[in-house]
């Protein structure tokens, strides 16, 4: 059986700020909702369905089912830095969760998520890092 890992990416813009105020935030000083939804809204236009938004105490994540019913959750977050702290640091985590089903697992769901997310946020003029890491 193949090991978990976990993928990230990192970034910085402006482009995801939350734009309700702090008391109607789900945790207070770390956003990734409206990353979050832009990113379910992006990938479904490539073929790519995940669930709608979904909120932890680390920020929020999307949850993908591939057609081999591999689980791979997208998470997203950030911490506030304040109005006028420039752009934000972002994070985006592949993390691949095992089968729906008992089985060996293939880096391939994720390989086609984090690809197409890396290409979103270039057709946005955001350069990004990433890394790789086994659990």
């Amino acid at each position: 059986m193949a090991k978990r890992r976990t993928w990230e990416i990192t970034f910085s813009t402006d482009k995801f700020r939350p734009f309700l105020p702090e008391f109607h935030q789900v945790n207070t000083d770390l956003y990734g909702y409206e990353l979050a939804d832009w990113l379910t809204r992006q990938l479904a236009a490539r073929g790519i369905h995940t669930s709608y938004p979904n909120w932890e105490d680390w920020g929020w994540y999307l949850e993908h089912v591939s057609d081999a019913e591999e689980e791979v959750w997208i998470r997203c977050s950030s911490d506030w830095r304040g109005p006028d702290a420039g752009p934000m640091d972002w994070q985006v985590l592949f993390e691949q969760r095992g089968k729906l089903n008992k089985g060996s697992v293939s880096p391939h769901p994720v390989e086609a998520i984090r690809k197409a997310v890396l290409s979103l946020l270039a057709e946005e003029n955001i350069q990004a890092k990433e890394v790789e890491w086994p659990l």
